[in-house]
């Protein structure tokens, strides 16, 4: 039977016809029993639940409970469907007789409503949100978290090379894009831009960026944009389940392997624990390796949950921890050989250079650990308290390549740049019912946070205080169409930073009022429109104040400004969307006015002394020099998308963004914005739907990428290389679901840069000196326990 299962997949790739296949008997004599409810923990009485590949179902009783009969050990699509809320579509993994809990968003919501572990509920603000499921997660193999969410139409990201990938959502990145994770907001060395989120997409169990100012409900900082780290619901029958995947990948001659088991083998108490670990070696273009583009790294999360007769507690700890190699044709010791490799095709080294997996330096080690305890609790039956105590430990240690005297050593035991960065919060918000139509939460939060340069002096040390207090309310009249959301928040944040080299520091006070008010509109039932206005802002990092010398992770000398003001946005949006059978729509019009806008830009000004614009020289050797400025920005675009189910198991996909971020001082646009790309994607799906078959369903699929060539560049600002030409690039993928060794597996391959083209991307900061990567076939295998 194994080996029959295992030929049944490598046939699939082949393209052979799966009604070849021997058929074998299946067990199909399992029940499925499961509770409907809705997104406040209510049940849903009388709710359908419709089987798909069966083309059967039932009706929940009073009290939202249901069950079906007569299933098999496979995969099954279930079709959700009550009065007050939106339809639902799910998929699940039978593997004999089951418990599950299925959840509906009432129909009037715009986006969804987050139900993290511990029962607790998080509000969002009227705005476009999109998400990836622990599928598709799965499915990208080693990338990290930038190159998974740019799946997401209308989010990019700023590259350091081929290993480093900072989220960029409409053209905002860094500290005014939140990483929330598992509810908690991620408080790490985020100010650089080969900073990348300390984020291992293989744990999460789903993903979703939230676009546009949300500086309400998340605080400071939310320009641009929310990615929600979520996990998925703990068991709440008894028993255990998990799953175990593998990941291989061609290019870097790498892998991943990540594991889940939880439970619930005691009626308080429900359980989770994951890990993962990921390993890669020189990665390479279309025609050379890339010196010293190895990753390596693991991660570890552990969840507890004790339902108490009245307190729901939870426990939750993430360790992360990355080795990631930085290329050596970005640091040079004279200004002959760093004009040299940005003149140059390719880099000097290319012909020469081997695979090979050690990481030498340059490189960066970083590591983050994550505490939480949560408490949740009802209030006299109108509410619901909760409250989050969180720990966080941010260490990062970067490598340089260059000594003025003597040679490198080739350990890593001392850090020539090195911060560590504490951090203990404390939030408290209270949901209150549906009283008199209105709905919502209110709450104040507090955080403590010291950050320390052990190594190195680009950034003095500093500690933050926070406080904030916000509340938000929800209208809605049944059965009006209409719903209406508004928020406002009061955030104050000092910076004491400490005076250190006889150099005297003020100590900084900051705070604003953050407001959002929003409505959705229910044309048609498969029609909705909304629409949203709210501010968000954001103080200067210490990094934009007072940086001063070599950021070596991104090849370059940064200089700070200590006269920068808070950034303030004003976020306009407008999206609607349109749902039938065949056809999803989605157009998003955006425009954010961002007042005090800071960036980073070259110094083209001229050094006399060695001849040369916008190079400095120094004992770790020569760079260019990048300022910080400040100028009043607007940053308009558009998001569009059509899903289009053409034939019967045919689909097609089509995205558009695009991006005009203008410098309104200057009358000129933005640098370092992504410029405008159109995908297409076309897939061919089919579900096995007769009893005995081993694959189940399979999938196959092409996508395309078209990136322009970035022409709205600023005038002013002679940039070291100029932007590089559009590209596109081709995408495939196949996919199944079959049985081995018994087991549920999903097995994928996947096959990126499928004509191997070479291209440069303008968001890359080592395009000055090296193509992009090569293609790059990976399998990945997913195991249901």
């Amino acid at each position: 039977m194994v080996r029959n299962g295992i030929m049944s997949c490598l046939l699939l790739f082949g393209y052979l016809p799966v009604s070849a296949q021997t058929a074998v008997a299946q067990d199909c004599n399992h029940t499925l029993t499961g509770v409907i409810m809705d997104n406040e923990n209510h049940p849903m009485p009388f709710a359908n639940v419709y089987v798909v590949e069966l083309q059967r179902g039932t009706v929940a009783d009073e009290k939202g409970r249901f069950t079906l009969e007569n299933l098999c050990n496979k995969s099954y699509t279930f079709t959700l469907t009550h009065i007050e809320c939106q339809h639902k579509t799910q998929g699940l993994v039978i593997d004999g007789d089951m418990e599950t809990l299925f959840v509906l968003q009432h129909r009037p919501q715009l986006l969804q409503s987050v139900v993290v572990t511990g029962a607790k509920r998080v509000l969002e603000s009227i705005q476009i949100r999109s998400e990836l499921s622990a599928t598709e997660l799965l499915s990208g193999g080693t990338a990290n978290l930038g190159e998974m969410l740019k799946q997401i139409n209308g989010v990019t990201a700023l590259n350091t090379g081929a290993t480093i990938s900072k989220p960029m959502i409409r053209g905002l990145t860094g500290d005014r894009v939140l990483v929330i994770q598992n509810g908690i907001r991620q408080e790490s060395q985020a100010w650089g831009m080969d900073h990348a989120p300390e984020i291992d997409p293989l744990s999460a169990g789903k993903m979703a960026v939230v676009k546009g100012a949300n500086g309400v409900k998340y605080g400071s900082g939310a320009m641009g944009g929310v990615i929600l780290v979520e996990p998925n619901p703990l068991r709440d029958s008894m028993g255990m389940n998990g799953f175990v995947f593998l990941s291989g990948q061609s290019n870097g001659r790498g892998g991943s392997i990540a594991g889940m088991l939880e439970g619930k083998l005691h009626e308080n108490w429900s359980w989770r624990v994951q890990t993962s670990a990921q390993k890669s070696g020189y990665l390479n273009t279309p025609t050379y390796f890339l010196q010293n583009s190895g990753v390596e790294g693991w991660n570890g999360a552990l969840t507890l949950r004790h339902k108490g007769r009245i307190i729901t507690s939870e426990f939750f700890y993430n360790h992360f921890y990355t080795k990631i190699g930085i290329l050596k044709g970005s640091h040079f010791g004279n200004i002959e050989d760093l004009e040299r490799a940005i003149a140059a095709a390719r880099p000097a080294n290319a012909d020469s250079t081997q695979f090979a997996y050690a990481i030498q330096k340059p490189a960066q080690m970083v590591s983050h650990d994550l505490a939480k305890l949560n408490w949740s609790f009802p209030t006299q039956n109108i509410g619901k308290m909760n409250i989050a105590l969180s720990g966080q430990y941010n260490l990062r240690q970067e490598f340089d390549a260059h000594r003025l005297f003597g040679s490198v050593s080739k350990d890593f035991n001392q850090a020539d740049a090195g911060f560590e960065l504490p951090t203990v919060a404390l939030k408290a918000d209270w949901e209150h019912r549906t009283i008199r139509n209105y709905q919502g939460s209110m709450g104040v939060e507090s955080s403590f946070q010291r950050n320390r340069a052990f190594a190195g002096n680009l950034i003095p040390d500093y500690r933050s205080y926070k406080l904030g207090a916000f509340w938000t309310e929800r209208y809605k009249k049944k059965p009006q169409p209409l719903e209406v959301e508004a928020g406002i928040r009061y955030d104050f944040q000092q910076t004491q930073v400490d005076n250190t080299k006889q150099i005297e520091y003020p100590t900084l006070n900051f705070h604003n009022i953050s407001t959002s008010v929003g409505g959705i509109y229910h044309v048609l039932d498969n029609l909705k429109v909304t629409a949203n206005l709210s501010t968000a802002w954001r103080a200067p990092n210490v990094n934009e104040l007072y940086s001063k010398g070599v950021h070596h992770g991104t090849a370059s000398y940064e200089l700070g400004n200590p006269n920068l003001k808070s950034e303030k946005a004003l976020n306009a949006d407008f999206n609607l969307e349109y749902v039938s059978q065949r056809v999803q729509f989605q157009v998003n019009i955006f425009r954010n006015l961002v007042s005090n806008y800071i960036y980073v830009e070259p110094d083209t000004h001229f050094n006399a002394q060695l001849q040369r614009r916008g190079i400095v020289v120094t004992i770790r050797g020569v760079f260019p020099k990048f300022d910080y400025q400040q100028t009043d920005a607007t940053l308009t675009g558009i998001d569009a998308s059509l899903n289009w189910k053409v034939v019967n198991h045919v689909s097609c996909k089509l995205k558009y963004s695009t991006l005009y971020a203008k410098n309104v001082k200057q009358n000129e646009y933005l640098p370092l914005m992504p410029p405008t790309k159109v995908e297409n994607e076309w897939r061919y799906e089919e579900t096995g739907v007769q009893q005995g078959k081993k694959v189940q369903k399979w999938h196959s699929a092409i996508h395309f990428i078209k990136v322009f060539e970035q022409e709205r560049l600023p005038l002013s600002i002679a940039d070291f290389k100029a932007a590089p030409e559009g590209y596109v690039r081709i995408d495939a993928s196949a996919g199944a679901e079959c049985r081995l060794f018994g087991k549920v597996t999903e097995v994928n391959l996947t096959v990126n840069n499928l004509a191997n083209t070479v291209y440069r991307d303008y968001l890359d900061r080592f395009r000055y000196f090296t193509d992009a990567t090569g293609r790059n076939v990976g399998i990945h295998l997913k195991t249901f326990l």
